[in-house]
């Protein structure tokens, strides 16, 4: 089926593009799968690289073969040529060998025997750089980057390497062994939509289980005293927590009152428990709570514009905190004031 370039780029600049809708469009399904999984192409650069790339991915779609008659006579790609893939290879490498390296949890107690961490990181490495190898009209066999991934993984966790820069030398050691078996395919396969569909589904919830599993067991959450929380503890003890009682019990009134009486009604219910026009914020500025009536609001008014007048303040950082807080008294009571019914 003939692909069109208006199409591409209309589903480039929607929000399907970010997740790689016109790479599945054009048939590009490894490329659609690494913008999918790593927020348009290494967060959005790839995305952006799509607008002026997306012509050639047309033509390549739609086989045209101009683009690559004068390469595929010679049978193996040029590295040179391909300094955009190799640099690919780097970044989506190193991409899902930290993701794997993170998802492992770091406290041995919550889980059962592990498998050594160096016998499973280099398989993130392997998969980012075979993947990007493979994309388009380049193809590579996954054992060259598994190889180099595993090469990389022992001899750089030797001394010959140290610091941040291990992982880094591994992952280059990985994309220089892809692009030894770098060669062109004549023709992509064509595999069904649902053979399509449930591929890369699957490799779809691997990536989301690896992100579970590094925000389960690893990711943590630092609190304004310096004291690390586990984030699924985080998770739970917000869940718990009154604010999300109050959220919950809000979404459900909500939703009864949609149920009871439409639209009109879930949008005005909405609007008095979101306090869009400021008067539950306002009340509580005053210290009132409702009910309240006109009077109490003026009284209760002047009562705090008497407490907070600078003669009866003594020194220049009270005084201050009070020219802040009659700041707020006021828009709280202009307001208020402006309504005309009793709250």
């Amino acid at each position: 089926m003939r692909k069109y370039m208006c199409v591409a780029y209309l589903l480039w600049l929607t929000p399907l593009g970010f997740i790689g809708a016109h790479h599945f469009y054009l048939g590009r399904d490894r490329q659609g799968f690494l913008w999918a999984t790593t927020c348009a192409g290494i967060f959005g650069i790839g995305w952006l690289r799509d607008f002026w790339r997306i012509p050639t991915y047309v033509n390549e779609a739609n086989e045209d073969e101009a683009d690559h008659s004068s390469k595929t006579h010679r049978g193996k790609p040029a590295i040179c040529s391909n300094l955009s893939r190799i640099v690919g290879q780097i970044a989506f490498g190193y991409f899902f060998r930290t993701l794997v390296e993170s998802a492992i949890p770091k406290d041995l107690s919550l889980v059962g025997p592990q498998v050594p961490p160096w016998l499973i990181v280099p398989l993130g490495a392997a998969f980012g750089t075979w993947m990007v190898s493979n994309v388009g009209r380049i193809r590579s066999r996954f054992t060259y980057s598994l190889l180099g991934a595993y090469i990389g993984e022992l001899v750089f966790c030797s001394e010959l390497v140290v610091g941040e820069q291990k992982p880094f030398f591994a992952v280059v050691l990985s994309m220089l062994s892809s692009t030894a078996g770098w060669k062109y395919r004549k023709r992509r396969s064509k595999a069904g939509c649902g053979a399509r569909f449930l591929t890369w589904s699957l490799l779809g919830a691997l990536v989301l289980g690896l992100w579970t599993s590094f925000f389960y067991f690893n990711a943590v959450v630092v609190t304004d005293d310096g004291e690390k929380i586990r984030f699924s503890d985080a998770i739970g003890n917000f869940l718990r927590s009154q604010a999300w009682q109050d959220i919950k019990n809000a979404s459900w009134t909500v939703w009864s009152d949609f149920r009871s009486g439409g639209w009109e009604k879930a949008e005005k219910t909405f609007k008095n428990l979101a306090d869009v026009e400021g008067k539950d914020s306002a009340l509580h500025v005053l210290g009132l709570q409702k009910p309240v009536s006109n009077k109490e609001i003026r009284e209760r008014y002047y009562e705090m514009a008497r407490e907070l007048h600078p003669d009866r303040i003594q020194g220049e950082a009270e005084k201050a905190a009070a020219q802040e807080k009659m700041i707020e008294v006021n828009r709280a009571y202009e307001i208020l004031t402006k309504r005309k019914e009793e709250l």
